[in-house]
């Protein structure tokens, strides 16, 4: 459920605040942020998040939300190039396919 809020907190934040941004740097940013939140997962093996005062619960769940958040940057720049270069009507399709695809 946290994952799915986080694909939505990510579309907003995209046609929100990063659709200037050029395509390059915010796939290389979006990669980077994934990597670190990967690598979060390490901290949570060695029990850093409770030296920290964060419990193990909310850093799972935090930590998938976040990705899922991060993740949706990296497929929305392709899903609306590819809206804009398809067949007027077709969108449907094209967004069917994108969502079989995220499966």
């Amino acid at each position: 459920v946290l994952g799915q809020v986080g694909l939505m907190m990510g579309s907003v934040a995209y046609s929100n605040f990063l659709k200037g941004v050029p395509l390059r740097k915010l796939v290389v940013s979006t990669q980077v942020f994934l990597s670190f939140c990967i690598l979060s997962d390490i901290l949570l093996l060695r029990g850093v998040n409770l030296q920290l005062g964060i419990p193990n619960e909310i850093m799972v769940l935090g930590g998938s939300a976040f990705v899922d958040a991060i993740g949706q940057f990296k497929t929305l720049p392709f899903m609306v190039f590819l809206a804009q270069l398809c067949p007027s009507g077709s969108e449907g399709s094209l967004l069917a396919f994108f969502m079989s695809m995220q499966c």
